[in-house]
């Protein structure tokens, strides 16, 4: 690697671990705070809010990337702006398509590890700390390995693997007699939690117990009340938000297998596999700002008008995923519109800078 694409690309990724640091502790503050409101309910007290905020953290830096990606660019070369480096690079016969492409290798790792947390390391931690919170809230349940034992007035309720999107992968039921025997049993091999609060069991074996002679029924699926109470279907509802790109994708897949539709599961799903874009996007944003400011214009009001035009990007994605919800948009086409703005308003910084020759250093 040339010594100055080595040198461009260090000061990229030092200014985005720097925001990433600065990005992280601020909204693990915010969350902390909140997570002391729910000090004194159940268990639950300071030292498990600071366990909560620690596996959370990834999931934290993720919904920062793109800000992470847009300040890191704009800190890093406005430094070389400032400190007259830029003009070194480009008088060694280095053009802005040169420092713009190092620049987009500088944030390669940023994307990459974007893409392994959202996938693997962030949604199994979140679970985990949402799973951790709720026993020690509720006090409702025994965790053990992968399976959570309830207990609601007859009844017994064990539900194992609870890691999946929108349902668990085996499910018993034990309800007790007047006389605390056991007087009837379900069994179904997989159960999916609908949007409407009902359980749907498949491959369900039932057996009657209490009359002299042992009873068995087998129903393909059943749809019923859950057993348990609200509170406690707190502890093996995985919210949405908490699920991984293949969890997402499985959830809408079912749904539509059931001619029902997950929008909130499909929206997420898109927004999350199209988030290396939307970083890109925000890199190209800030490239296209700072490389085309000649010195004779006052930087700051540029890095300042970049980072609002960023962010007011970021709150219009929020705000098109609302109304997608809302008015039934496409998924998708709703996911791209964000990219769509960031790569418009950076086309369109260079074309006007271009057309008044402002960036001839």
């Amino acid at each position: 690697m040339p010594v100055l694409a080595g040198y461009i690309i260090s000061e990229v990724i030092k200014g985005q671990l720097l925001c990433l640091v600065a990005f992280s502790l601020l909204f693990n503050v915010f969350t902390f705070i909140e997570q002391l409101n729910n000090t004194g309910v159940g268990t639950y007290q300071t030292m498990d809010a600071v366990w909560y905020v620690v596996m959370t953290t990834p999931r934290q830096f993720l919904s920062v990337a793109p800000f992470v990606a847009l300040f890191g660019i704009l800190w890093t070369l406005g430094s070389l702006v400032r400190h007259s480096e830029l003009i070194g690079i480009m008088s060694s016969g280095r053009g802005l398509g040169y420092i713009a492409g190092t620049v987009g290798i500088g944030s390669l790792p940023l994307i990459l590890m974007v893409f392994l947390l959202q996938q693997w390391i962030a949604p199994a931690l979140h679970q985990n700390a949402e799973l951790y919170k709720a026993q020690r809230t509720l006090h409702a349940g025994l965790l053990n390995q992968d399976a959570f034992w309830l207990r609601h007035k007859n009844r017994i309720v064990r539900i194992s693997d609870l890691q999946r999107g929108g349902g668990s992968g085996d499910l018993v039921i034990y309800e007790l007699g007047d006389k605390g025997t056991l007087s009837k049993w379900t069994r179904a091999n997989s159960v999916t939690f609908e949007e409407d609060g009902q359980w749907r069991l498949e491959q369900v074996m039932k057996q009657q117990l209490e009359s002299d002679e042992a009873e068995s029924l087998y129903l393909e699926s059943q749809t019923m009340e859950p057993p348990v109470s609200d509170l406690e279907s707190r502890i093996y509802e995985m919210p949405v938000h908490t699920l991984s790109l293949g969890e997402l994708w499985n959830r809408h897949r079912s749904a539509v297998q059931r001619d029902t539709e997950d929008r909130q599961a499909h929206l997420l799903f898109w927004q999350r596999a199209l988030s290396p874009l939307t970083i890109a996007g925000m890199i190209f944003l800030s490239a296209a700002f700072v490389l085309t400011t000649p010195q004779r214009e006052h930087l700051g009001g540029v890095l300042l008008i970049c980072a609002g035009t960023g962010v007011f990007c970021a709150l219009t994605a929020h705000l098109v995923a609302g109304f997608s919800l809302l008015w039934q948009l496409n998924p998708l086409v709703s996911s791209l519109i964000p990219c769509g703005m960031l790569a418009v308003l950076g086309l369109l910084r260079y074309y006007l800078a271009r057309s008044k020759s402002m960036f001839s250093y």
